[in-house]
């Protein structure tokens, strides 16, 4: 038999919730939209636009929109913008669990294991999130309106000045405070690479065009201490198989055609967002990955351990798989003795 060779993360042995039937995923995101979003949301009530302008109504968030479409907004992607917004939610309890345990445990513990990096501290309670490709702002309003309390500060970046004067005038409709709510004009990786150096935030969320790898390398160094990514990519013929060249660029694994193809993306991404982050002695912790529509979406957290990092490689694997019978079989890369 002919094999064909694809680098994959293994997780644990576990298989990830992925290429689920529609139906059955429906349901999956419904029960975890009943116990984190408020179900009987109330529709703002909008005046008539001006003329050249429209309103657009999603979650608790209502933006302006010019009907020249100047600025991107994708529709479809309004389950992704949900799924964030939950995922946050399931973050922040996770988060205030941990730092109970802590309080508890900290008599008990040195000073110097609970010492936090400094880049990570900041005034007030909440998170300080950024969403690098803001577009419209949509994302980051829903953030402030739907998690009011959880939020410290929220900074929406893009690069296109157009977008950024979108993102300032919906802020104001939709009356956020401008302490908590910051728009930024600036490229997405140097906005990270900056924040690297003097605050990271414990959120990041990538929702670019296409595939988000140049991006992942400025992410895992700007994301805080068990700090969150939420990350997209639409480049599904890439990851899919399609274009195996292209893949081994961006992501540095080739991918497997065939009936597994879309967990074999999820564990592709997982995979070179891993080896970003073991370059600067970090490691990460999947919270959550699906393959939806066209894109598929990832959560993770970013933790800093070398002695990980040094077993990083036991949990990537080759995936081989034979053309005639469809056979497959992982091939570790190494194991820990």
């Amino acid at each position: 038999c002919c094999w064909m060779l694809v680098g994959l993360l293994r997780l644990a042995s576990s298989r990830l919730s992925t290429t689920q039937p529609k139906t059955k995923l429906t349901r999956t995101i419904q029960s975890i939209h009943k116990r984190f979003m408020s179900t009987e949301q109330a529709t703002p009530s909008v005046a008539e636009p001006a003329k050249g302008w429209k309103y657009i109504t999603e979650g608790q968030a209502t933006i302006m929109f010019p009907d020249d479409n100047a600025v991107f907004y994708n529709k479809a992607m309004e389950t992704n913008r949900d799924l964030s917004i939950m995922t946050t939610k399931i973050f922040m309890d996770i988060l205030n669990k941990e730092q109970e345990t802590k309080a508890t445990s900290s008599s008990s513990s040195s000073s110097s294991a609970q010492r936090k990096d400094k880049r990570d501290i900041h005034d007030g309670p909440g998170i300080r999130i950024l969403e690098a490709l803001s577009a419209t702002g949509l994302r980051s309003i829903r953030y402030c309106k739907e998690i009011p309390e959880g939020i410290h500060s929220i900074v929406s970046n893009d690069i296109d000045p157009a977008a950024v004067e979108s993102i300032r005038r919906n802020f104001d409709y939709n009356n956020l405070n401008p302490s908590v709510a910051i728009p930024n004009l600036g490229d997405a990786c140097m906005v990270m690479y900056e924040s690297s150096r003097t605050h990271r935030y414990d959120l990041i969320d990538l929702d670019p065009y296409g595939s988000p790898s140049v991006f992942l390398d400025a992410a895992v160094q700007a994301v805080s201490e068990g700090g969150m990514l939420g990350i997209t990519a639409t480049d599904m013929a890439v990851l899919c198989g399609n274009y195996p060249e292209s893949c081994w660029a961006k992501y540095a694994s080739l991918p497997l055609r065939g009936g597994s193809c879309h967990e074999a993306a999820l564990r592709i991404l997982l995979y070179s967002i891993e080896l970003h982050a073991n370059k600067y002695k970090r490691h990460i912790v999947p919270m959550f990955a699906l393959s939806i529509d066209y894109y598929i979406r990832v959560f993770v957290r970013v933790y800093t351990s070398p002695a990980e990092v040094r077993n990083s490689f036991s949990k990537v694997s080759r995936g081989l798989r034979c053309p005639i019978c469809h056979s497959f079989h992982l091939n570790s890369v190494g194991r820990i003795l």
